[in-house]
């Protein structure tokens, strides 16, 4: 939700442009139309107002495949995928918080609808509907997700402070904005005031949960509650208190421009908290916009985007679908626009969506604004502080990776570290799942886990919360590299992992050196269909009686032991890839099935098995119309040579960590 045009934003000059603009360009005045029907079909629509909290949005979930529900009744909610139908408990209160955003829309477009059109009915309906939630609010009791968890964390309107201060935003947005519409007596104004705003801030204001996302949340509420009341004191708090939002501007975002929890889903939903505030700020003289840590939060991401401008799903990150522009079709698109209005920075402009334009653009865009022409970059980048590389293909733009080597993220964080991502074809092919609802068991048993990420599981069991390093980055004239560790993912295991990619194929090396002998699964996620080259015949593989639970979640195995060079094919209706491995005797290949976007969705996995103390992983993945040649052999100090016939070229991968690839290509 963006802030929508405060009685603040209405009161300055900004509304003569907004309202002129819907009435002299064709979209603005169809979503003008559209804006003014709606809130014609609230003005004649029943009002559901529960007489309760809501409860979890997470709950809110097929238990079975776990796709968010859709409501059918107060007590009746029907899986779209299965047509299952849930009723009571915590499904009944999940719904409630679809109903009280709903409510709170609903406010805003009907306030949003007076300030354009100055028809005082809308002005009306608004202060309905806020008066009637102004006297229920105060018979609700603070309650959390569970009971008996701590009810500083815990709510009114909502089963969390985090949900209390993003719901409320919009119903505040629609007070300040109807303010001066003249339809509000002294008694309504009372009730909203301080029954509901001041009763909800002091819920809000008495759990500081510092840095998080959840405090950025609080502090957005707090600073639009204090404007509209034009309570200094709260003001204050929100911009410069104790984790206020120049305290988390400064602390929350790291030097690369990503908030700090590791995940973009949690990137924008914080972006979006700290956009309320800057924007709120903005109204009142007080210029945040000129933060660079909140400028960084508008170009990190479009720097890092996959060539089509998807945001690779990483640790706890919801995946946008597959079309091309994703990225630029979802709220980051409509933030993008306030950021390149208040800023100024043509670079922002480039996520704007394709699609036909929304309130965003109509508050924000100007109508002379010529076309985007703004393009992403294609060299390979790294990002230090958020951990991860992206390799571009200067000569092949359509295929991209990802090193994953980073802080493990917090609460939100995955067990991956080393993970490696690959964008072929114009889509994801070596995936991370990304993450589900958080009620349900699959999360944590599944899309947390090492095995469910494209690394290395060590006896069967999940990583440690760590963080790798970046040991080189570098380029050849045939492709680029990169070089990552990790050496406290487990105890007494050094792990390190090379990636080079070049035209239209991958070289992917990892090496271990252990203590003592492990037994290490590389696990691969890839999109389309599986087969291999050698036979797989058992349908059990063993595993240590202290095996993650991930391995509970496989489906359909297959293993047999390869003791020969091995390939697997992998073709969707974007092409054909070849992963090969070179002969190392004792590999066991395991290919299965697993859990992919969600857990309804079902992607193949293959994993190769390998015992010992030190060892190295050497596999290439290609996608060219012809399969690649190649061959290894090792040198006695541990270097591995790359051959390539059909590029008469030679790659070397030095075993010395601080080493450089070398490149000979026969002329």
């Amino acid at each position: 939700m963006l802030p929508r045009a405060s009685g603040s934003a209405f009161r300055r000059a900004d509304a003569a442009e907004i309202r002129a603009k819907t009435e002299r360009v064709d979209w603005a005045r169809q979503w003008r139309a559209e804006l003014l029907e709606s809130a014609d079909a609230a003005l004649s629509a029943t009002l559901f107002l529960p007489d309760q909290g809501a409860g979890w949005s997470h709950d809110y979930v097929c238990a079975r495949d776990g796709r968010p529900l859709v409501g059918k009744s107060p007590t009746a909610h029907e899986c779209p995928e299965c047509g299952a139908v849930y009723s009571g408990g915590y499904y009944d209160l999940a719904y409630l918080c679809h109903v009280h955003a709903e409510n709170g829309r609903r406010a805003q477009d009907l306030a949003v609808a007076w300030a354009l059109s100055r028809q005082r009915k809308y002005a009306e309906a608004a202060r309905d509907l806020l008066v009637a939630y102004a006297r229920k609010y105060p018979s609700w009791p603070q309650h959390t997700v569970r009971p008996g968890r701590d009810l500083s964390i815990g709510g009114k309107m909502y089963a969390q402070t985090l949900s209390e201060a993003a719901g409320i935003l919009p119903f505040v947005a629609a007070y300040d904005t109807t303010y001066q519409s003249g339809v509000y007596s002294d008694e309504d104004r009372r009730l909203i005031e301080n029954q509901w705003f001041r009763e909800a801030a002091r819920v809000i204001r008495g759990r500081n949960s510092g840095r998080s996302n959840w405090q950025t949340w609080h502090n957005a509420a707090l600073l639009w509650i204090g404007y509209a009341l034009d309570d200094a004191r709260l003001v204050e708090r929100a911009l410069d208190g104790d984790w206020g939002v120049r305290r988390q501007l400064e602390e929350s975002i790291d030097a690369d421009g990503f908030w700090y929890e590791g995940s973009l889903t949690y990137h924008v939903y914080a972006l979006r908290a700290l956009v309320h505030s800057a924007e709120a700020a903005h109204f009142h003289g007080v210029n945040l916009w000129e933060h660079p840590k909140l400028v960084r939060m508008f170009l990190a991401p479009i720097e890092l985007a996959w060539p089509n401008g998807r945001l690779p799903a990483l640790n706890d990150a919801a995946r946008s679908d597959g079309r091309p522009d994703t990225v630029f079709r979802s709220a980051f698109a409509d933030l993008c626009r306030v950021a390149a209005r208040r800023t100024g920075r043509i670079e922002i402009r480039l996520p704007y969506s394709r699609q036909q334009p929304g309130e965003a653009a109509v508050f924000y865009t100007p109508e002379n604004q010529p076309p985007q022409t703004v393009r992403p970059p294609l060299a390979s980048v790294n990002f230090p502080a958020q951990g991860v590389v992206q390799l571009r293909g200067g000569r092949d733009p359509g295929s991209a990776v990802m090193l994953d080597y980073g802080p493990h993220g917090g609460g939100h964080g995955h067990f991956d570290k080393l993970q490696l991502l690959a964008y072929i074809g114009g889509r994801e092919r070596l995936i991370d799942p990304g993450t589900v609802r958080y009620s349900l068991p699959v999360h944590g048993g599944w899309y947390r886990q090492t095995l469910a990420h494209n690394t290395v599981v060590v006896d069967g069991e999940s990583q440690r919360a760590t963080e790798g390093q970046l040991l080189r980055m570098d380029r050849t004239e045939l492709g680029d590299w990169a070089r990552a560790a990790a050496d406290m993912a487990y105890a007494g295991v050094r792990m390190d992992r090379t990636v080079f990619l070049g035209p239209e194929f991958l070289v992917d090396i990892y090496r271990i050196d252990a203590a003592n002998s492990h037994t290490y699964d590389l696990a691969y996620h890839i999109t389309g269909r599986l087969r291999c080259s050698a036979g797989l015949p058992d349908a059990t593989i063993p595993l240590p009686s202290e095996a993650s639970r991930a391995y509970g979640y496989l489906t359909d195995l297959r293993a047999g032991r390869v003791d020969g060079a091995w390939m697997a094919e992998i073709a969707d209706e974007t092409g054909l890839l070849r992963l090969s491995g070179a002969p190392e005797p004792g590999t066991v290949l395991c290919a299965a099935l697993g859990p992919g976007y969600s857990p309804a969705e079902s992607v193949p996995v293959l994993f190769v098995r390998r015992v010992g103390r030190t060892l190295t992983f050497f596999h290439v993945l290609d996608w060219g119309p012809q399969r690649l040649e190649w061959s290894t052999r090792a040198r006695e100090n541990g270097d591995v040579v790359l051959s390539l016939p059909g590029r008469r070229a030679t790659l070397t991968f030095p075993a010395d960590r601080a080493g450089k690839v070398e490149l000979v290509q026969v002329r």
